[in-house]
């Protein structure tokens, strides 16, 4: 096809060393990206975990939440009726309906938020509190 020849030594041997110094800038360039590239997946993989985690950590605030309204509603519930009928107002709340905890459970279940990770992702959280 294309026979290119150059007929200066010193312009050939220049040429030489101009290709062979644009390949090891690339590599190197190449290097360096791909490493750069294996740090960004790494502190998204990070991210991914924490935010999870944390996700965890407010559902079980929420099924908390929601099983200490249930038991606020029954033991309002017990103190009219403890009022209404004279007898002694209820001194501890009392406990929650099966069918009602059974639907906070499904809502937003409690669970074990490390275990959650670990099933999740492969890996295990260290947890600075």
């Amino acid at each position: 096809m294309f026979k290119f020849e150059i007929r200066n030594r010193k312009l050939a041997f220049f040429t030489k060393w101009a290709y062979m110094t644009i390949i090891i800038m690339a590599a190197l360039t190449m290097t360096i990206l791909i490493r750069e590239n294996r740090q960004i997946v790494r502190d998204i993989n990070k991210d991914r975990i924490a935010v999870s985690y944390d996700l965890c950590l407010e559902q079980n605030a929420k099924h908390n939440e929601l099983i200490l309204f249930l038991q606020d509603v029954a033991l309002q519930q017990q103190i009219e009726e403890a009022k209404n009928s004279g007898r002694p107002l209820p001194d501890r709340p009392p406990e929650i309906d099966p069918v009602a905890r059974k639907f906070v459970n499904v809502l937003a279940p409690e669970q074990n938020c490390k275990k959650v990770i670990e099933e999740r992702f492969g890996q295990s959280i260290s947890i600075e509190e």
